[in-house]
């Protein structure tokens, strides 16, 4: 049997990262094992994804992951978008709604980290951002405050930097 030649015109969704699930959500070695040494919290994840679709933002399983804090009653809110040109910054209702969503849901989500892959005139770039959920809040909510943006923390690398 042969199998179906692939659309022609058919193109690969790229608004987020495929992270293949055979590879384990494995922290490297110190500080971060210390504080996310713990597995995902799967049903989290779901339950952020299914309030993400009722407001019409569809997440893949593989681009969004609630991490739990060891020691701790706390979860950071890991979501991985494949191309910066295609979802996180375009798509003006994104943040507003990862937000809400996570603030709604009771896994007591404090912190947000997007992990953006995408191409600029510079070439292939992975930006990775962190924040306090109540700073992303704030700030979402038109809060001018000088001292809010500090609170975020970035890290831009060029492929082959």
């Amino acid at each position: 049997m042969t199998e179906p030649e692939p659309s022609a015109t058919a193109k690969p969704d790229t608004s987020f990262a495929v992270i293949p699930k055979a590879i384990p959500l494995t922290p490297p070695q110190g500080a971060s094992e210390q504080l996310l040494g713990l597995a995902p919290d799967i049903d989290a994840a779901k339950r952020l994804r299914d309030a993400l679709a009722a407001t019409g933002l569809a997440f893949p399983e593989e681009a969004l992951y609630v991490l739990p804090v060891r020691g701790g009653q706390e979860t950071i809110l890991f979501v991985a978008f494949g191309d910066a040109s295609g979802g996180f910054f375009t798509n003006k209702e994104m943040l507003p709604a990862l937000i809400s969503a996570a603030a709604a849901d009771p896994s007591r989500i404090t912190r947000l980290t997007f992990d953006i892959r995408g191409q600029d005139s510079k070439g292939r770039f992975i930006l990775t951002m962190t924040a306090p959920l109540a700073v992303m809040k704030a700030m979402a909510a038109g809060d001018k405050s000088l001292d809010l943006p500090k609170q975020i923390v970035y890290s831009l690398n060029y492929e082959g930097q």
